[in-house]
């Protein structure tokens, strides 16, 4: 049987995935008070629905209270309260073969992903076998194994939800006793629950998902926190005054998680039928979880400030902590200090009434701050294995008598101690023509010590990692800033801000080990390695002399080299933006570009579709010029035409056909990663606004609104970027030190706001 359609459904099975998202948000707010007290409410929520068909709603509704009351003139009370719900329902993305870009941009143009799901016949007389999930690798849903998802099975059988629920309070009490002593209590609560349900309809196309998945995970994370400060000022003549604060810190976080993953349902279940319980999977394939987590953080904290005859400030802080999650064996405070000294030299006398030079401020600082480690990281733990094979199925210990516990693969740590980032700043303000022209730079070099990761270790140790203090990271960089008000009279001012920034960073110790995996895929992934930036790119790469001369095969493509190391570098030579804002009467315009130079992404989503040939240049039609070699060692002739792409690796032409995609220039054969690493450079106009604000006597005498504002605001409306593809601003692993990878990432978003605020 031969095909003869040349028929199509790129375009119309996007349309089927995607639609134009929407989003409507309203918010009230009402205030009020008199010289004893103050009171702030609001409420607000904002339903939106995603650009991904049925699969991308996202709900919340927040609810805020403020108030504050003098009691005396030496007692004074203020509380803040939040709560909020969110609701959302999520896609499965990236390195997933049940993910939903993975699938679509994987399907052939000519494969109409219409009728996802079906009975399938094996032949004419054959009884139907139902509910058979059809994809373009199993075109007649022929068995349970469809490669990867249809889009439509993704966004239709796959349900992932999650709700909220968040509670935050703060209770401050202020006692002033005297005109130089302030005493401050506060106490603080921060209280979620987080409620996640996932369903996958029997026939996705991941191994785990494949014959049915459901899991329920009940989260609770609650954060308790105390400060106790005693604050006083003085004047120890009348040019040096000063003031001095003492303070007690006492936070305590605790966390548990419940709930259980079950797998191969015994009765066919979809997504629509809403019954989501666990009686219909056996026990054997049930696996529940239970984990809870409690760590306390004790701290003492001073700082001292002087001001010296106006124009020389100077600023001294210490912190003095100590935390469960220490190592025994450190189990002592550990002491942070910093420093600050900053000269206003625009108060001497010869720039007083200079009405060119402004202000002038230098500044410089050295401080240190340190995160501690995990929690339960500091001894050796059992725990109740689930053993498995690279043939599927798993043996869960706990369900066989009374049960089994082997020691973790990750070796305690009792010498544990936090990071330490110790960090200098110098820096210099100016302002020139009565602050209408800013100029401000800093400079700023800091080394973070005794970095925690988890290193690997030998298996005949019994172990395979250990969470330990044991790299170094330094970071070097300056920061630029420029603001001008170019016109600024009764009724219109112009004005614009630049920002200039570079950041150079080192990984400066290891351990001694060659390179550290911080995430990625398993043919590119995103690295520490010393004397390298951290989170360089890894994997396969061409074959190099040692002079850094490229190694060709004696056809004229480049060779690979069988050892994978360094790639590429995600970090940016420079960001900075623009902004401008302009003001004529009731009417506000403002704009924001932002750039990012200089970054490599890997191109992973290119890789995949050009071994697939459904990137757009292998269908390509080329009729050679000259003779071209080809990757297997044919030969093109001049005049013939051929399928695919010419490029000169630097030995001279050569024919890129599917024989170059399929192997060394694609990515499922070995190919060479390298190649793919590109350009990630871009510039957006990140957001214009126009606005408009009403306000006139008939209003508020007749509706009582005492102003209108109504604005109209485009996000991410234009992007100027050499890649191909995606977005460069995104990321596999989402917000990680793992990045620079586009590997099926879900696309980004172009949005337009409409607003009315109206003050009564």
């Amino acid at each position: 049987m031969n095909k003869n359609s040349r028929q199509t459904f790129h375009d119309s099975n996007f349309d089927k995935i995607f639609n134009n998202g929407h989003f409507l948000e309203n918010n009230l707010s009402v205030s009020g008070g008199n010289q004893k007290g103050s009171m702030f409410f609001s409420l607000g929520n904002l339903d939106q629905q995603g650009i991904i068909r049925n699969n991308s709603d996202y709900n919340r509704t927040t609810m805020r209270f403020n108030a504050r009351q003098n009691f005396t003139d030496a007692i004074s009370l203020k509380i803040s309260s939040s709560y909020s719900r969110t609701k959302s329902n999520r896609i499965l993305k990236g390195a997933n073969s049940s993910g939903l870009y993975l699938g679509l941009l994987r399907n052939p143009v000519d494969f109409d992903i219409s009728g996802y799901r079906g009975d399938y016949y094996a032949n004419g007389n054959a009884t139907p076998v139902s509910d058979r999930h059809r994809s373009y690798r199993e075109p007649l849903g022929a068995d349970g194994t469809p490669t990867y998802n249809n889009p439509l099975w993704t966004i239709n059988e796959q349900e992932n939800l999650a709700k909220v629920d968040r509670f935050i309070t703060n209770v401050e009490l202020t006692a002033t006793p005297n005109s130089w002593l302030t005493l401050i209590g506060r106490v603080g609560l921060d209280h979620y629950s987080e409620k996640r349900n996932q369903f996958f309809t029997p026939g996705s196309a991941s191994g785990s998902y494949r014959s049915g998945f459901i899991s329920q995970e009940l989260a609770t994370n609650t954060i308790f926190n105390m400060d106790y400060i005693a604050k006083t000022n003085f004047d120890l003549t009348d040019d040096v005054s000063g003031d001095f604060l003492l303070g007690f810190n006492y936070n305590d976080k605790s966390r548990a998680v419940n709930g259980y993953v079950g797998t191969n349902f015994v009765q066919f279940l979809d997504v629509d039928s809403g019954i989501r319980d666990s009686d219909n999977i056996l026990p054997e394939n049930i696996v529940t979880n239970s984990s809870q987590g409690q760590e306390r953080t004790v701290g003492v904290y001073s700082s001292a400030s002087f001001a010296l005859y106006e124009m020389l400030y100077v600023n001294a802080t210490v912190r003095g902590e100590t935390a469960s999650t220490f190592g025994d064996m450190d189990n002592k405070a550990f002491i942070f200090p910093s420093t600050s000294v900053a000269w206003q030299f625009s108060e001497l006398e010869p720039f007083m009434e200079s009405t060119f030079f402004s202000f002038g401020k230098l500044r410089a600082s050295y401080g240190e701050v340190g995160v501690q480690p995990a929690r339960y990281n500091t001894s050796n733990v059992y725990v109740s294995p689930t053993f498995g094979d690279s043939y599927g199925g798993g043996l869960n210990l706990g369900l066989f008598g009374n049960g089994a516990f082997v020691p973790s693969a990750s070796r305690g740590n009792t010498n544990l101690k936090p990071e330490r980032k110790k960090e200098m700043e110098l820096g210099l303000d100016l302002r020139f023509f009565r602050n209408k022209l800013s100029i401000s730079g800093t400079y700023f070099s800091n080394v973070t010590e005794d970095v925690l990761l988890e290193f690997p270790q030998a298996n005949s140790t019994g172990y395979t990692s250990v969470y330990t203090n044991g790299a170094e990271i330094e970071n070097k960089g300056y920061e630029l800033d420029l603001g001008y008000r170019i016109i600024d009279t009764g009724d219109f001012s112009w004005s614009m801000d630049a920002n200039f920034t570079q950041v150079r960073n080192k990984v400066t110790d290891l351990a001694g080990i060659e390179s550290l995996n911080l995430g990625g895929l398993s043919a590119v992934s995103s690295r520490a390695v010393e004397g390298e930036p951290l989170g360089v790119l890894w994997g396969s790469r061409t074959l190099r002399n040692e002079d850094g001369s490229i190694v060709y095969d004696e056809y004229g493509f480049p060779e690979q080299d069988q050892v994978e190391g360094v790639i590429g570098d995600p970090n940016p030579d420079w960001q900075g933006s623009l902004a401008t804002n302009i003001s004529y009467k009731n009417f506000r315009l403002t704009a924001l570009l932002e750039t990012y130079q200089g970054a490599d992404i890997y191109a992973g989503t290119k890789s995949v579709m050009r071994d697939l040939g459904t990137w757009y240049d292998t269908a390509n039609e080329v009729t050679a010029t000259r003779n071209y070699f080809t990757a297997d060692g044919n030969i093109i002739n001049i005049g013939e035409t051929f399928r695919g792409n010419v490029q000169d690796f630097g030995a001279g032409p050569v024919a890129l056909t599917e024989a170059w995609y399929n192997g060394d220039g694609g990515f499922f054969s070995n190919g060479n990663d390298e190649l793919y690493i590109e350009d990630g450079s871009w510039t957006r106009l990140r957001e214009l606004s126009l606005s408009y604000r009403l306000k006139n006597e008939w209003m508020a005498d007749s509706m009582g609104i005492q102003s209108a504002e109504f604005s109209v605001t485009g996000r991410n409306l234009f992007l100027w970027a050499p890649f191909e593809g995606n977005d460069p601003d995104t990321n596999l692993s989402g917000v990680s030190a793992a990045r620079g990878i586009d590997y099926f990432n879900n696309p980004s978003t172009k949005s337009y706001l409409f607003s009315l605020t109206l003050n009564f």
